[in-house]
Parts: structure tokens; sequence; C-alpha cells
């Protein structure tokens, strides 16, 4: 079996559907819970740091991979 490295798009489709059922867990955990608007809104602005650094590390750790693959 060859190694071939994802297309941007295969890598932005894994991504964002990560994102999406992170979102949508978190959101049924506050729709049961009955947590107030105001808490909702804080845990959102977490959700979009939290959000931003996923981002960042999934970008490094693809770096790296793909560099344990480069032999030129």
């Amino acid at each position: 079996m060859e190694y071939r490295p994802l297309t941007e798009e295969e890598i932005g489709r894994s991504e964002n559907d990560f994102l999406i059922d992170a979102f949508l867990l978190a959101k049924r955990h506050f729709d049961v819970l009955g947590v107030s608007r105001a808490d909702a809104e804080d845990a959102e602005r977490q959700s979009l740091l939290i959000r931003k650094e996923i981002l960042k590390r999934m970008a490094a750790s693809r770096r790296e991979w793909e560099g344990a693959f480069d032999t030129g």
C-alpha cells in the first residue's frame, strides 16, 4: 500500500467534520442541562478559542507528519 498525502479538500473536510461534531455535542449538552443564555454565549466564546487551538495543533501535526515522509 502506497502512502498518499491527503488533499487540502480532504484535510479541510475532516477538520470541519471534527469541529461540527464537537459543536453539536456541546450544544446538545447545554440544551439538556438548560444552561442560561449568558453561560451558553460564554461557552461559545470559549469553544471558538478551543477550535482555534485545535486547528493550530492539527496543522502542526500535519506538517510534522508530512515532513516524516519528505525524502528530498
